[in-house]
């Protein structure tokens, strides 16, 4: 059995572009998890054909910010694809996409599955909350009735236009012989085996 996911999402931003790539091959053998961002292109500022990696563009010039550019220093990086692992084997590489969002996206991701019982495409289609900023950014899946009950206890609701980055996820059931994938709504791409 193998099953493979491609994923390519269009530009929520102008000059972004992220490709993840998951792949699950012959159950126990290889889970392979490829993420390549360039966040703000800069070939795209000049309008050049060399697309430039700009992923320095978390470090800042201010004394004393801890993400001051520095030797041996990283800036604040998107960039975090996930392995979840169960008795010292892998069940799920994932990964979700969307900056700042990127950290809880993925904590939503595996509560979703393991605390509620979805399943990967389940857990990825589900509405989000993001508290960004000083406000608690909510997408068009999370109804009015939710939205008022966390104004009432002191959340500045913020509806946003776009959506809270994009995910997809493998998931390994080695007893059954299974894989079921997932891929977010929120891009383009789609879960597929064969």
């Amino acid at each position: 059995m193998a099953g493979e996911k491609k994923y390519s999402a269009p530009a929520l931003e102008k000059g972004l572009d992220i490709l993840e790539l998951l792949s699950e091959q012959e159950i126990g053998l290889t889970q392979v998890e490829i993420a390549r961002s360039l966040d703000r292109t800069v070939g795209e500022i000049f309008r050049m054909l060399v697309v430039l990696q700009n992923r320095g563009f978390g470090f800042v010039l201010e004394d004393g910010h801890p993400n001051r550019i520095a030797p041996k220093k990283r800036p604040m990086h998107t960039i975090i694809p996930g392995m979840a692992v169960k008795d010292g084997q892998a069940v799920m590489p994932f990964g979700v996409m969307g900056g700042h969002f990127q950290p809880v996206g993925h904590t939503w991701l595996i509560s979703s599955m393991l605390d509620h019982g979805l399943d990967p495409q389940g857990a990825l289609d589900l509405a989000r909350v993001f508290a960004y900023e000083g406000e608690t950014e909510i997408e068009n899946g999370i109804d009015d009735a939710t939205a008022s009950a966390l104004a009432a206890k002191g959340h500045k609701i913020n509806r946003i236009k776009s959506p809270h980055g994009g995910g997809q996820a493998i998931w390994i059931d080695r007893e059954k012989g299974t894989l079921t994938g997932g891929s977010d709504p929120r891009k383009d791409g789609f879960a597929a085996g064969y």
